[in-house]
């Protein structure tokens, strides 16, 4: 196992659309779990791994396990700051972890945090070696921060 320093090497901002909200104004829970998806998409760029260059080579990062921590509300057309990092690498699976912000008047407030772990699995969506070229990617990238 290759474990990665605390450190976040990539942000997002995101503007809070109003699909993504619910009567009281905010974020609706389980749109947290788009939000995060998509800052790992940006994450996964960033680190020249793509998305779709995983889907090109058959074989796909799913989420076998989860956990969310909610602090603070985030509200319609405020904008979330989601930062994105690696946790650590085995051989078949990886730990991301996520934070969402927001800048209160010059303050930044943690709203919410997230831990995903992510198997790779195969066209048979059984667990396989996650790419040695994929692995070294995310461990400069993750490096660098």
């Amino acid at each position: 196992m290759q474990e990665f320093a605390p450190a976040f090497p990539h942000e997002v901002s995101i503007r809070i659309p109003m699909h993504m909200v619910d009567l009281g104004n905010v974020i609706y829970h389980s749109r947290y779990l788009d939000l995060y998806h998509e800052a790992r998409d940006h994450y996964l760029d960033a680190a020249d791994c793509s998305y779709r260059e995983i889907m090109e080579k058959n074989y796909h990062l799913a989420v076998a396990d989860t956990h969310i921590q909610f602090k603070r509300p985030i509200r319609y057309l405020e904008t979330a700051i989601i930062r994105t990092r690696i946790a650590w690498i085995r051989n078949r699976s990886l730990c991301v972890v996520q934070e969402m912000t927001k800048d209160v008047n010059g303050t930044v407030q943690l709203c919410n945090r997230a831990e995903f772990t992510l198997v790779c699995i195969g066209p048979e969506f059984k667990a396989i070696r996650i790419p040695d070229t994929f692995i070294q990617r995310l461990a400069l990238f993750q490096a660098s921060a």
